[in-house]
């Protein structure tokens, strides 16, 4: 009920005057450094309000949550755990989605069940989700708990799909088992708290050691995107982050949602580090109901120059062609509609008669560019013509860009939030690397610096130990890249130049000047973000032009002070 009140409060709180968004507060510390922090908030209850305020689902979701206690049979006996479960469901089944899963070797089985879903390629229609146990090599068959969890589901709603249209996902302990029966007779009041207006309630449900909920909002072509993650601790991804899911009512062809989701996680959540451990259950998925066909975002896009298909050879310029070619074409699409469901905006693999959409009169994205590579004469269209029933909409039309940019707004968002809520995290490090020859050379030298304990201690005492980061850069390069000119290599901390031409530029004044503005992005450790600053380190290696943003938290006792009693 507080989830649902809540974006009511931040609207009252806005037409008396009160700002339910935070603080935009002015630049502290020294001159040089520049803006340290950003939006700021003074209590919990401002923080959640200015989420709420933005947690509005997407048409086209409903969202439910409920918690129940449980007994670990792995656990001591009388120990008492306490569950929640979270379903996200879309109103029909939808072929727009796509996921990024962990490379973690021992993965968790939701992401077997996960992997098994994305090569199947059959819709999806709801999610769900459980904290407190991973469901990772257990001594059961965690395979086949997933699967009996997305049956239970399924048979529920009355999906179509059956559980293959429900995706699982697990975060928690590792090790334990799920509890299945408990589980599936606390599922009913999951459901029966299903609601079509906010999705904050699923962003604190998914919670485990986060001292706060994570939500972020965009707006894209006609639609919203709208994302929740969790996260604190182990914590380096190698594909997105420990549990992020993002809700769009775009309509985008699934082949190109992956392209453009996977290049989101490996520029966001991939560059991005906590304690250096990749966790065995990271989950990373886009859904879309489907309800926005982006016929909007068509209309405002340029003239495309469309090629014919039959050409062999690289691109030529483009002439308007005769009416009999026009002609021509309008006849072939005719002809070659049944056996062509691309040419209506859906992927080859999963064709979907024009009668099992109530809105096939309105434009859809075509599928990706890859599958509209030259083809025989034989089997081709001599051109794809402009319809409203057939909108051709390629890799590089303007929707596809601002849904991108979007999209990877979102996820950018998501991972600094992580960073932040870090376990004990009491600063956030951005270290900006540029000059490189490679973009995963910049990437590894900025995760040498976020992951190096000598580093992340520093950060957490205020000390501007340039040192320390030096040595750490050193110390990387020295293996991935040792016959590096770093001649030209220059570091700065706040704006302010410490090191170059291989010798570092200190004073009193600059050692003040430093440490005044590692202590303007230090968060006070209370369950909201006290701010969005960071601690700014730029890194330029002088010998490219690739560059790469990294961000990591400090390392305080609190951190080990969690871990060390993590599963009590």
């Amino acid at each position: 009920m507080l989830a649902v009140v809540l974006p009511h409060i931040a609207l009252v709180a806005m037409l008396i005057g009160s700002n339910p968004f935070g603080h935009v507060l002015e630049a502290r510390g020294a001159a040089r450094a520049g803006t340290v922090v950003g939006r700021a908030y003074s209590s919990e209850g401002e923080y959640e309000a200015a989420l709420s305020a933005e947690s509005g689902l997407p048409e086209g979701f409903r969202v439910g949550t409920t918690g129940f206690l449980f007994s670990p049979i792995e656990a001591a006996k009388g120990t008492t755990a306490k569950m929640n479960i979270t379903v996200i469901v879309a109103d029909k089944p939808s072929s727009s989605w796509a996921a990024v899963l962990t490379r973690n070797a021992f993965c968790g089985a939701p992401i077997k069940v996960g992997r098994a879903r994305i090569a199947a390629g059959a819709p999806l229609q709801a999610l769900v989700i459980n904290n407190k146990i991973s469901n990772v090599c257990s001594g059961r068959d965690g395979v086949t708990d997933s699967e009996e969890l997305c049956a239970a589901v399924a048979t529920a709603l009355g999906l179509p799909g059956g559980a293959q249209s429900v995706i699982p996902a697990s975060t928690g302990v590792i090790g334990w088992s799920l509890p299945v029966g408990p589980m599936a007779e606390a599922l009913p009041a999951a459901l029966a708290s299903l609601q079509r207006e906010t999705l904050f309630p699923a962003a604190r449900a998914i919670m485990t050691t986060d001292r706060y909920p994570k939500l972020r909002r965009a707006s894209a072509c006609g639609g919203s995107i709208v994302g929740i993650a969790k996260g604190a601790g182990m914590i380096e991804p190698n594909m997105a982050t420990m549990l992020c899911f993002i809700l769009t009512d775009v309509d985008v062809p699934r082949a190109e949602l992956q392209r453009i989701l996977s290049g989101a996680a490996d520029r966001s959540f991939n560059c991005m580090s906590i304690d250096g451990d990749q966790s065995t259950s990271d989950t990373l998925v886009v859904l879309s109901s489907q309800v926005n066909r982006l016929a909007l975002a068509a209309a405002r896009a340029p003239p495309r120059r469309v090629e014919h298909p039959t050409t062999s050879h690289g691109p030529k310029s483009w002439a308007p062609p005769s009416w009999s070619v026009w002609l021509r074409a309008f006849s072939a699409s005719l002809a070659h509609a049944p056996s062509r469901p691309e040419i209506h905006g859906r992927l080859p693999a999963r064709p979907v008669a024009p009668a099992q959409s109530p809105r096939t009169n309105v434009p859809r994205l075509p599928p990706s560019a890859a599958q509209l590579r030259p083809r025989p004469r034989s089997s081709a269209h001599p051109l794809y013509p402009r319809t409203p029933q057939a909108k051709v909409l390629p890799a590089g039309d303007a929707a596809l860009d601002e849904f991108g940019a979007a999209l990877r707004s979102v996820c950018s968002e998501l991972a600094a939030d992580v960073a932040r809520n870090g376990e004990g995290t009491t600063h956030v490090m951005r270290i900006a690397v540029k000059g490189a020859p490679t973009f995963d050379l910049a990437r590894g030298v900025g995760k040498a610096v976020v992951n190096s304990p000598l580093v992340k201690t520093a950060i957490a005492g205020n000390d501007p130990n340039i040192g320390r980061i030096v040595g750490a850069v050193g110390s990387f390069l020295g293996k991935a890249a040792p016959g590096l000119d770093l001649s030209k290599c220059a570091m700065s901390i706040g704006g302010e130049e410490v090191f170059a031409a291989g010798a570092f530029r200190l004073s009193p004044k600059t050692e003040a000047s430093l440490s005044a503005h590692i202590k303007a992005a230090q968060q006070q450790a209370v369950k909201y973000p006290t701010h969005d600053g960071y601690v700014e380190v730029e890194i330029d290696l002088g010998v490219g032009s690739e560059e790469c943003t990294v961000l990591g938290s400090d390392l305080t006792s609190d951190y080990v002070e969690i871990n060390a009693d993590y599963r009590s």
